[in-house]
């Protein structure tokens, strides 16, 4: 089952409390810097479709400590270490968008499928599985698929049985 186990949320190195996050995607690719602010040194890149969690503060972004898993879209990039928080990036739409919170398609108990998006020789298969819980942010749900629990999936990788 491990083509299930590393989705591309990220997963959180800091609190999961106590302070108020945005769950964003970059769809583009987006230069962090070392600073809010255009003056500061550039240091790397948020790839497309990267996901990541981070402080709004003015038009930037502080990003939370975090391991960033390569996106599904360029599974061949490297992922991102934050281990500290004075990585920045601009929060210009349509670079920078906000994973929307409000989206719920599914409650605890409801029964669905779950693509397997990790390569390997069940990518792309749907798997049946039961919703369990919202995630730990937003658009993610915990799930019980094939007699294991899985944490933080994205409700993109979810469909009701029947769906084509």
């Amino acid at each position: 089952m491990a083509d299930l186990m590393e989705f591309t949320a990220p997963k959180l190195l800091g609190p999961r409390k106590g302070t108020e996050r945005m769950y964003a995607v970059a769809s583009q690719q987006a230069l962090l810097r070392r600073g809010p602010g255009r003056e500061h040194m550039g240091t790397g890149f948020l790839r497309f479709g990267m996901r990541f969690l981070a402080i709004p503060e003015g038009g930037w972004l502080r990003l939370c400590p975090q391991s960033i898993r390569p996106p599904l879209a360029s599974p061949s990039a490297a992922g991102l270490e934050v281990d500290q928080e004075n990585l920045w990036v601009e929060a210009a739409e349509p670079t920078i968008r906000p994973v929307l919170e409000d989206q719920h398609r599914f409650s605890p108990g409801d029964k669905v499928e779950v693509i397997v998006g990790e390569p390997g020789p069940r990518l792309g298969e749907w798997l049946p599985c039961q919703i369990q819980s919202l995630g730990d942010w937003p658009g993610t749900y915990h799930i019980f698929v094939e007699n294991h629990e899985r944490n933080n999936i994205p409700m993109w990788y979810f469909r009701t049985p029947g769906d084509d």
